[in-house]
């Protein structure tokens, strides 16, 4: 599962051109449950992951 997460973001990464620290993280999980992922998130958001106090 970390495998499949990480180059799936490595993927977008590539073709948004934005780095890791910068991904939309809906897009990221929207895409890891289409391709049959199982994961917890049962509601999205563009920066559902990421700690409050970012620069």
């Amino acid at each position: 599962m970390m495998g499949q997460a990480a180059w799936t973001a490595a993927v977008q990464s590539i073709r948004t051109g934005q780095p890791a620290c910068d991904l939309n993280t809906e897009q990221l999980v929207r895409t890891l449950k289409n391709a049959g992922a199982n994961l917890p998130q049962t509601s999205f958001t563009k920066r559902m992951t990421r700690g409050a106090s970012r620069g």
